[in-house]
């Protein structure tokens, strides 16, 4: 895959059963940890100050970054291993070299675990009849740091993933099989008890990528799919188009607690659970609106009306946008630029309520070409 230009921002993904990306990390005091071309950096935006924490060396990129819950540890992938440091970068341990392709990463809630997300290696599992292929299996570890190898705790994942806030069970897109008229895959979200690896299925899905997370309580769950149903109910019929919609579901309810909010691709959940930031269809061409709704769907601000949500220069991976904390949002979108391209990937901040609207790239430019002390 070949790299952006020197001096602007660059986001290596993971090609897997779709495109699957490597977000910007948000530590608990707001720093940012996102990768460019030289390597992995932490960022205090409000000081413009930067910090190169891992370099990338040739034919051994850094690939993504995230910071722990804590603010304490790194995580961060070179090739197919997994790394953990301190915030400096140094103290740094390999943890774990996956034989196939490592997908995704994350601390657990207590900063003491990490969920992974990995290709099965091929002709681990026969698929029976009407399941997915061996290529596009993976399968769901965690893994201890004082330990030499993960513990797988489910297969078939077809989704990135959540953690439980109280770090207990995980929640991800569990297929099963592809609807043969659709081409989408049917399955479960499931929660996943860490300590046992037992499933159970919060509500059938027909999808081919699933956005999902949870509110800080674990009172709702917020999830992407083209159609749902609750376990051992009919699943609604999918539609022909390419547009999912956003599900909620009340983890503590029994009276209609599965609920449609509309067409969206991605879902994100606010730090205190009151927003919900979300992508969806503008329905012009292939734009895409990035607005924030109440968690009961009540619109609020669109924050931009053609944010970026996928990136040719990566092979079509997604850029995901994040919260930075309770009221601001960190965006990505394309501007026009004289050259080549005609166009540049940049970085955004805002408010929720669509107020103080930001362009980054210039002070995270400075902040990375400034000398260090």
């Amino acid at each position: 895959m070949k790299f952006w230009k020197p001096g602007i921002l660059v986001f290596l993904v993971v090609i897997f059963t779709s495109c699957f990306p490597t977000t910007v990390s948000v530590g608990p005091d707001g720093t940012v940890g996102l990768v460019r071309e030289e390597g992995a950096y932490l960022l205090q935006l409000a000081e413009s100050k930067a910090t190169l924490v891992k370099k990338s060396e040739e034919g051994k990129p850094v690939r993504w970054l995230q910071i722990s819950p804590d603010g304490k540890r790194l995580l961060y992938v070179v090739s197919e291993d997994l790394y953990a440091s301190d915030v400096s970068g140094s103290d740094e341990k390999l943890l774990y070299h996956c034989p196939a392709s490592l997908v995704y990463a994350r601390w657990s809630p207590d900063s003491r675990r990490i969920a992974l997300l990995e290709m099965e290696p091929m002709g681990a599992t026969t698929p029976e009849k009407g399941e997915e292929q061996g290529e596009n299996l993976s399968q769901l570890a965690l893994l201890d740091p004082a330990a030499p190898e993960p513990k797988v705790v489910a297969k078939k994942i077809a989704s990135l993933f959540c953690w439980l806030p109280d770090g207990k069970a995980l929640m991800a897109f569990q297929a099963k099989k592809k609807d043969p008229k659709s081409g989408l895959r049917l399955g479960s979200i499931v929660i996943i008890e860490t300590s046992t690896g037992k499933t159970a299925p919060l509500a059938d899905v027909s999808a081919q990528d699933v956005s999902l997370d949870i509110t800080p309580g674990a009172t709702g769950l917020f999830f992407t799919s083209r159609s749902a149903a609750l376990p051992g109910g009919k699943l609604p019929p999918a539609s022909t188009t390419s547009s999912d919609s956003l599900f909620s579901l009340a983890l503590k309810e029994t009276k209609n607690p599965l609920r449609n909010m509309g067409n969206c691709d991605l879902v994100v959940v606010s730090p205190k659970g009151e927003h919900l930031l979300v992508v969806r269809p503008t329905g012009t061409g292939g734009d895409k609106q990035l607005a924030v709704l109440d968690r009961d769907g009540k619109e609020g601000a669109v924050i931009s009306e053609k944010v970026a949500f996928s990136s040719s220069e990566m092979g079509g991976g997604k850029i995901l946008p994040v919260w930075l904390d309770a009221e601001r949002i960190l965006f990505f979108k394309y501007q026009v630029t004289v050259g080549p391209d005609g166009k540049a990937l940049d970085v955004f901040t805002a408010k929720f309520d669509g107020s103080e609207v930001k362009n980054m790239r210039l002070p995270i430019e400075m902040a990375v070409r400034k000398p260090a002390p």
